[in-house]
């Protein structure tokens, strides 16, 4: 697309975003940060095509059934007393999926300098780090082939002809600490002025479409790619059978032309022996870091360190680690969640109450759902269970700023 033709693209949408807005309006674009805060506060209102006409939207098999394609979605945030109206522009005619004329935001004039500020102290107080609960030797290891790997720079790896980029797994079953461990990488990035980017099954699925799924795989500068619970990409296709979407993800693993360095990280709640081989060989993963069900002082380290001091002060912390061997991170945090229900009830922390209403919920589960993150797994037709998650945990995931919705119209 030509300078002139952009332009005129801009005009366009920027004369139809005041008309819907019913104001004076200005254009922006948002960093990875931003739009990952704006995903979890902005509220979606409604959607408006191009022109007079409806958006176009794209069915889909993704648990969202149909997204935004071509149009506007509206949405509004609040900023204080001050609610703010803003849209979201989708317009698949570009050439660049991930340029902002592809995605961009439009608001009044009069609410811009409001929208900036309000993004930035809520980013500001998102990205505080909070260290993930690991083996220090993982934590290590993860810091090395992701930071560290970027930091020791690009001269001395082309100097021994090893490749700018690498493949990192987290792997284990839902609630065992990958969200804390991706959380507290993102921190890091950001403070070491790494770029970070979030991809999803989601927004794979509308790249594609689009035509550009391997604009997901490159920055501008060096940093990571996260890909969140891409399990359906990863798994073998012999016991699962061929997918049209696997072979593309993974020739624009091998096929990108990697500028400055990059670390992919991906994370899966499947078992290794339901991952591709060709996924797994060296040169697409790296490195996997195993994430087990935490021993009882990384519980006590979950209750002791992350817990609000009123809590941890009243309850019989050892006894509340000894009771929960066996649980996951999600299953201990589910017991907070217990406590606090039942202390607004009565102004006590009734920590028996707690244990014996947790018991009760988990009778309820089947093996191969975890409290705080369950999964429904269809199954195909040989037996076997999918691997992708009906939900994900919510670290950095795009909740519906790309227009998705749960029925088609």
């Amino acid at each position: 697309m030509s300078i002139k033709d952009g332009q005129a693209d801009l005009s366009y949408v920027l004369q139809r975003g005041g008309e819907l807005l019913r104001s004076t309006v200005r254009a922006l674009a948002v960093d990875g940060e931003m739009s990952s805060f704006l995903a979890r506060e902005a509220r979606k209102e409604g959607t408006h095509g191009l022109g007079t006409e409806s958006p176009i939207r794209m069915f889909h098999s993704g648990s969202h059934g149909s997204l935004v394609l071509c149009g506007f979605v509206s949405y509004s945030v609040q900023a204080g007393d001050t609610r703010i109206p803003l849209l979201r522009v989708h317009n698949p005619f570009t050439d660049d999926f991930c340029g902002p004329l592809n995605d961009l935001w439009i608001v009044s004039t009069d609410e811009y300098q409001r929208l900036y500020r309000w993004l930035r102290r809520g980013v500001k107080e998102k990205v505080r780090e909070v260290a993930p609960i690991m083996d220090p030797a993982d934590k290590q290891a993860l810091w090395d082939n992701t930071i560290g790997f970027l930091q020791r720079g690009e001269e001395a790896l082309e100097k021994f002809g090893v490749p700018l980029k690498r493949g990192v797994l987290l792997l284990g079953e839902p609630g065992n600490g990958k969200t804390m461990a991706a959380r507290w990488l993102y921190t890091e990035a950001l403070k070491n002025g790494l770029d970070w980017r979030t991809v999803t099954a989601e927004s794979y699925d509308a790249a594609r479409a689009h035509g550009s799924a391997h604009d997901l795989f490159q920055l501008e500068q060096p940093g990571i790619v996260l890909f969140d619970d891409f399990d359906t990409s990863l798994r073998d296709r012999e016991d699962f059978g061929p997918d049209r979407d696997q072979s593309t993800f993974l020739s624009e693993l091998d096929g990108i032309r990697i500028r400055r360095g990059v670390v992919y990280l991906f994370t899966s709640n499947a078992k290794l022996q339901h991952l591709d081989p060709a996924f797994k060989r060296p040169g697409r993963i790296d490195r996997i870091i195993y994430f087990q069900k935490p021993p009882a002082d990384q519980r006590k380290r979950l209750i002791v360190e992350h817990w609000p001091a009123e809590i941890v002060a009243g309850i019989p912390v050892d006894e509340v680690v000894a009771a929960t061997d066996g649980c996951c991170f999600a299953e201990v945090e589910e017991i907070k969640k217990l406590l606090v229900m039942r202390y607004l009830d009565t102004r006590a922390w009734d920590w028996e109450w707690a244990l014996q209403s947790f018991k009760e919920r988990a009778k309820d589960t089947t093996a191969d759902r975890a409290i705080g993150f369950r999964s429904n797994l269809p199954r195909h037709s040989n037996g076997h269970p999918t691997s992708r998650t009906q939900t994900k945990p919510d670290f950095l995931i795009a909740n519906r700023q790309d227009g998705t919705s749960d029925i088609p119209f």
